[in-house]
């Protein structure tokens, strides 16, 4: 079964060098800074909802189709508003028309990333909603 979050991280490690899963690339919620944890990272996780349908293929029935959402947020260095958008359009230009390995689709919402405000530690956040197609 397709896991989207890490399948999307999976692909963004893959066709991003400056990000790897694990160093700075992360699924799951955003998490404070730490020591395994650096100010400029990137979260992705699954947002609910999604449906699920049955469709035709070549005359036949495929068992399922599922459509979901997966977020990926940036965290910027303190203070390093344009570093942390330039990031997030890396991430859209690797992703957007360029679907994981099974996948039948990914694309991004938005042609600009969304800007969520700076946290507590200066950082600036910005995300985008993938919309992810799959069949099982």
């Amino acid at each position: 079964m397709a896991s989207p979050d890490e399948d999307i991280a999976a692909k963004i490690d893959t066709e991003l060098a400056t990000l790897t899963i694990g160093t700075n690339l992360f699924t799951g919620p955003s998490r404070p800074v730490s020591a395994y944890v650096p100010q400029r990272c990137v979260f992705v996780y699954c947002l609910p909802g999604g449906n699920i349908m049955n469709y035709c293929q070549g005359g036949s029935r495929s068992p399922q189709l599922y459509n979901s959402t997966v977020r990926v947020v940036v965290r910027s260095n303190a203070s390093n508003y344009d570093d942390g958008r330039d990031l997030a359009r890396s991430i859209r230009n690797a992703i957007h028309d360029n679907p994981p390995s099974g996948y039948i689709m990914a694309r991004i919402r938005n042609s600009e990333p969304d800007y969520y405000g700076v946290e507590d530690t200066g950082s600036h956040l910005f995300g985008y909603d993938i919309d992810v197609m799959y069949s099982a």
